[in-house]
């Protein structure tokens, strides 16, 4: 968690997913960390404290054995991706929606 002036700014959350043993192997991975919440205030960004958040969070992440970890980023979020790129992430997947109406 990052604060300001005894403010919440910025956090970023994290948990182990339950990986089934056949796309470990595929991965090449043992332990699979995922991030699920990351957020940095819009007055607060460009900062560091985003990469700041996240470095951290995969710290603690290796530090209990994770090889892998996993993010969602929507595709609007184009300051989010550049971190994400800079920070040695790759794209995986493409996750799609589609409106019925």
């Amino acid at each position: 968690m990052a604060e300001s002036e005894g403010k919440v700014v910025g956090f970023a959350y994290g948990c182990f997913r339950d990986v089934p043993g056949e796309v470990l192997e595929r991965w090449k991975a043992t332990k699979v960390g995922q991030v699920e919440l990351f957020v940095v205030h819009p007055d607060y960004r460009n900062r560091g404290i985003g990469k700041s958040l996240l470095a951290k969070l995969l710290e603690e992440f290796k530090g209990a054995g994770a090889d892998m970890v996993l993010l969602n980023c929507p595709a609007v979020a184009v300051e989010a991706r550049g971190l994400y790129d800079d920070m040695g992430f790759e794209v995986r997947s493409y996750q799609m929606k589609k409106r019925l109406v």
